[in-house]
């Protein structure tokens, strides 16, 4: 019965392969992130991800990433997760850009036993100039450095995250689009299996821009600005089959899939379909 289950939720995973969104966010969903191993608690990680990703048939860009995330703890009760994006490479009908992406950083503090206080930032690392005359949708960076708060209440297999990215109020260096981001707001929650060396979890994610953004009229003679409607909701599903080598080295992979999806792709962020690959060492 285990193998049966756990070889039609590899299926499932790589099904989804095929057709699946990212979350869209700007860094707000590295909240409650860094699902690693479950008897990995109180454990140093440090992880080494592959990421591809298709934004969809309109702009037709393929994105590739090679990222190193971990988690350190620095005393009993808090940790510090990062992640940065080493090399992002995209491929487009206008051209193709490589470059370093934006780095997160992000303490988490715990207050109780089933509770987390995260506060963190999302640095601007990543250029958004990094192609010459290319739209932000072909860039490595935004161009801004905004903060991320949030709370993660976990109990049995659960976890449930609420978090707020604000984005820094100017606009940013893209010759091209000149993007001004809204604010988001993010909730997930998920759940968590474990099979011997196999593990399971799948979580539902939503994230909103509470703001609308604007970009550069590229119609206009003079410099001015046109407001996008980026405010959608958007709601995936995501799915982490993880294999356990030993008690320091597992493999996983993630893919999820839109249950409802943004329309608007001015920043980037879209995507039609996308997986991670990772390869995850304790210490």
């Amino acid at each position: 019965m285990k193998l049966n289950f756990l070889t039609f939720a590899l299926f499932f995973g790589i099904l989804l392969n095929i057709g699946n969104g990212q979350c869209s966010d700007a860094g707000v969903c590295a909240i409650g992130g860094g699902s690693y191993a479950p008897d990995a608690q109180n454990k140093n990680t440090l992880s080494l991800k592959y990421i591809f990703g298709y934004s969809d048939k309109e702009s037709d860009i393929r994105y590739n990433t090679m990222q190193v995330e971990g988690k350190i703890y620095l005393f009993a009760q808090s940790d510090l997760f990062f992640y940065l994006p080493l090399y992002s490479y995209q491929n487009g009908p206008l051209g193709s850009v490589g470059g370093v992406g934006d780095a997160i950083l992000i303490w988490g503090q715990k207050i109780s036993e089933n509770l987390k206080l995260n506060g963190g930032l999302k640095l601007a690392t990543g250029d958004e100039n990094s192609g010459a005359n290319l739209p932000q949708t072909y860039q490595p960076g935004l161009g801004t450095n905004d903060i991320l708060l949030g709370l993660t209440y976990g109990v049995s297999d659960f976890s449930f995250s609420a978090a707020y990215q604000y984005v820094e109020k100017k606009r940013n260096e893209n010759v091209v689009t000149r993007l001004l981001r809204g604010d988001d707001l993010f909730l997930k929650g998920s759940y968590l299996k474990t099979f011997d060396a196999f593990s399971i979890s799948g979580e539902i994610m939503g994230i909103q821009r509470l703001q609308k953004s604007s970009v550069l009229d590229s119609s206009s003679v003079e410099e001015s600005f046109i407001t996008v409607d980026d405010d959608q909701v958007q709601i995936n599903l995501g799915i982490d089959l993880r294999y356990r080598f030993s008690d320091r080295l597992d493999v996983n992979l993630y893919a999820a899939f839109p249950l409802l999806q943004r329309e608007v792709n001015v920043d980037g962020l879209k995507r039609s379909f996308s997986f991670n690959l990772g390869l995850n060492w304790y210490y």
